[in-house]
C-alpha cells in the first residue's frame, strides 16, 4: 500500500460520509416580520435546519454511524450563487469538532437565497460534497 493510504487508514474512523443528496433550510414569514434560516452541521454527526417558524429540525446525518463524529473530519462551504450567509467561515476547511452553521436573514418584505456546495474531508481527502440551499422570504 502507498504511504498516503496507510496514513488514511490509520486516522479514518469507520464512518460513511454522504452529502450527495444535499439539503438546506427555508423560512417564510408574513411582513413586517423577519425570516431566518440556518443550515447547521453539528459535531455529533447531525445536520439540522433552524428557522424562525419551525425551530430546530433534524434533517439527517453527515456521517453514519454518528458515533464516529467528530473525529478528524473537516468541512468547507463554498457559495455557488446568491447572498453570502453569515456564520462559519466560507472557503476554509474547518474542524467538525465544533458545530458549523450558515445563516440567511431577511428583515422586511423580500427574499434571499444562497446555493452552496458543502464538502467534508478527512486527512486531506474529500469524502463527499453536496448542494445546500438556504432561502428566506418575508411576504
Amino acid at each position: 500500500m502507498s504511504g498516503v493510504l496507510n496514513v488514511l487508514l490509520a486516522i479514518a474512523p469507520s464512518g460513511v460520509v454522504n452529502l450527495t443528496g444535499g439539503g438546506g433550510a427555508s423560512d417564510t414569514v408574513a411582513a413586517p416580520g423577519t425570516a431566518q434560516a440556518t443550515c447547521q452541521f453539528e459535531s455529533d454527526g447531525d445536520i439540522v435546519s433552524i428557522t424562525t417558524t419551525s425551530g430546530t429540525v433534524d434533517v439527517g446525518d453527515w456521517v453514519t454511524p454518528r458515533a464516529v463524529a467528530p473525529g478528524a473530519y473537516e468541512i468547507l462551504a463554498h457559495v455557488n450563487s446568491g447572498t453570502s450567509p453569515t456564520g462559519s467561515a466560507l472557503d476554509t476547511w474547518l474542524a467538525l469538532t465544533s458545530n458549523r452553521s450558515w445563516t440567511l436573514t431577511q428583515v422586511g418584505a423580500g427574499s434571499k437565497t444562497v446555493n452552496m456546495t458543502i464538502s467534508i474531508r478527512i486527512g486531506g481527502v474529500t469524502l463527499s460534497s453536496g448542494t445546500f440551499v438556504i432561502t428566506v422570504t418575508v411576504i
